[in-house]
């Protein structure tokens, strides 16, 4: 998923997007300065949490963000962030409640939450699912992952023929094989075409390519009740090891799918 820009100020952006935002009051330092400063946040900061989070050390970050919000109970982007390291760390039900309380503290950051879209379609809240796609679109208005997602939760509440009628529209979006996965769920093309177009060979970018081919290949093959096929393009997405909350996200699917006793969705 891509992040769009809105309203809310690029601070605000950074911080949803996994960016480590330098303190706004600091005087412009060096090039070297600013690269030990972002090496090196001050503990107990959203910069170190971020920085945590940022290094794959989740639990700390989780401990991190806790230790911010307590002397910042008010701070929905910090909520948000909270919100999506308890997903990653498979605990949905606590990843609600911090994007929930986040969006009623502060209305305008809701539009860009597709991440809480993700966790409304794992806790079946399927209307909310629905209008949480539908809002990121009017910040995000290209972006197929968004109408994808909005398809799966339409087609879980009222079916695959109802989702294909109510599919959003997009702009052009240039990343491979993104083209033919929104005609693959739109009905246009078929599973062979979206793996032809991620096999593509672009220098730096195949594997993310086959990254998203696999993830969605794999929940085209669940909503459709194939779940063999459908646990083995996620297992193969997982396996990229792609670094991006959508790669924590299958991970977390995948455990979802194997293990009773696994995360909390």
């Amino acid at each position: 998923m891509r992040l769009g820009t809105g309203r809310l100020s690029a601070s605000v952006v950074a911080l949803i997007v996994n960016a480590v935002v330098l303190s706004a009051s600091s005087a412009l330092p060096t090039l070297a300065a600013t690269q030990t400063l972002r090496a090196q946040p001050p503990e107990g900061s959203v910069d170190y949490a971020v920085s945590l989070e940022d290094s794959g050390r989740l639990k700390q970050a989780l401990a991190a963000y806790d230790a911010v919000l307590a002397g910042q109970r008010g701070d929905a982007v910090v909520l948000a962030r909270r919100g999506g390291v308890h997903f990653k760390l498979g605990d949905n039900k606590a990843a609600l409640r911090d994007f929930d309380r986040a969006v009623e503290l502060e209305p305008r950051l809701g539009p860009q939450l597709w991440q809480r879209g993700l966790s409304l379609y794992y806790a079946e809240r399927w209307d909310d699912c629905i209008t949480q796609f539908v809002s990121h679109r009017t910040v995000n208005p290209d972006d197929v992952e968004n109408a994808v997602w909005h398809f799966l939760c339409v087609a879980r509440k009222d079916g695959i023929a109802a989702a294909r009628r109510a599919i959003l529209p997009v702009g052009p979006d240039r990343r491979v094989p993104m083209e033919k996965i929104y005609e693959l769920f739109q009905g246009s093309a078929d599973e062979a075409a979206v793996m032809e177009q991620a096999q593509t060979s672009r220098v730096g970018v195949l594997s993310c390519q086959l990254f998203y081919a696999h993830l969605y290949l794999g929940l085209w093959d669940e909503v459709n009740d194939r779940p063999a096929a459908a646990l083995k393009h996620l297992e193969a997405a997982v396996a990229l090891d792609f670094p991006h909350y959508m790669g924590d996200m299958a991970r977390v699917h995948v455990q979802w799918l194997g293990d009773a006793d696994g995360p909390q969705l």
